[in-house]
């Protein structure tokens, strides 16, 4: 069986973003163990990283795209990241929240084929060497969060989350609780009840 390691974070210097990314082993063939798989708003995600050596001004317009994709539909970016250790231990200091949910070969398979279409292309637009951004084929709304992204993906695995649950972190949350295997918090990661 595979294991999907979850974490939320919060918006911290080390990642300039907070989103709801998770892990899976990576596929058979890779020269790495670990994918992390996220999604965002494209302002929010890639372009203030690029455009502003500003953090304060990078998060600040960052927050504002991520407002008004809410309102409106905007582009939204899958990021790719592949490395050999687990998150935690690449970034021990960020302060996260995560779960640990157990699913079959099977749905570790139906999960990746979902993840793998819901980019627009085969190609990144962005490589870094170890993090790809690719467009994604959904665009980021009020009705398609980075907590609809993981929740969908989820669901294709065989995980009954439920993505209409989504709508702010504390339906996600409470649904990740009842189905994880495991699952711990870190000092300064956002808590059930501070969730919205």
């Amino acid at each position: 069986c595979g294991l999907i390691w979850l974490r939320l974070g919060r918006a911290v210097p080390l990642r300039d973003r907070c989103v709801s990314p998770f892990q899976i082993p990576a596929p058979a063939g890779s020269d790495k163990k670990y994918e992390d798989w996220a999604y965002g708003e494209q302002l929010w995600m890639w372009e203030n990283r690029k455009k502003f050596a500003d953090r304060a001004r990078g998060c600040w317009e960052g927050t504002k795209g991520a407002f008004h994709a809410l309102c409106w539909p905007t582009a939204g970016v899958v990021e790719v990241s592949r490395a050999d250790r687990p998150y935690t231990e690449l970034f021990p200091q960020e302060a996260i929240r995560g779960w640990v949910i157990e699913v079959s070969p099977g749905g570790l398979e139906r999960m990746r084929a979902w993840l793998e279409a819901s980019r627009a292309s085969d190609k990144p637009f962005d490589d870094e060497g170890w993090q790809h951004y690719y467009a994604s084929v959904y665009k980021y709304d009020l009705f398609f969060t980075c907590h609809h992204y993981v929740a969908r993906a989820l669901r294709e695995a065989g995980v009954p989350v439920h993505p209409g649950r989504c709508w702010l972190p504390r339906g996600f949350w409470s649904q990740l609780d009842g189905l994880a295997v495991s699952s711990f918090q870190r000092a300064g990661a956002p808590s059930r009840k501070a969730g919205l």
